[in-house]
């Protein structure tokens, strides 16, 4: 019987999620946010597209604490459009 190596260990979907929203709530991001973006993380991730995914987490820490990122912006659209929204 052969054994999955350490660094390829298969994580559910779910704890990740939960383990980037806890990450992403302890750096700042209100517990909404967190929850949506970590479910997007993960979500690109199961759809293959790695380089956008959960690995981009420790950067976003990173930008956090530094202050390179607002955790609560105010966000308002002016206008929007069927394609577009300023």
């Amino acid at each position: 019987m052969s054994q999955t190596p350490n660094h390829l260990r298969r994580i559910p979907a779910a704890d990740l999620e939960a383990f980037v929203a806890r990450a992403l709530g302890a750096a700042g991001l209100p517990g909404g946010d967190a929850q949506t973006v970590a479910h997007l993380m993960t979500e690109i991730d199961l759809r293959g597209v790695d380089g956008h995914g959960v690995m981009r987490l420790p950067g976003y820490l990173r930008r956090l604490h530094g202050g390179g990122l607002n955790p609560r912006p105010q966000i308002k659209v002016l206008k929007e459009n069927e394609a577009t929204a300023l």
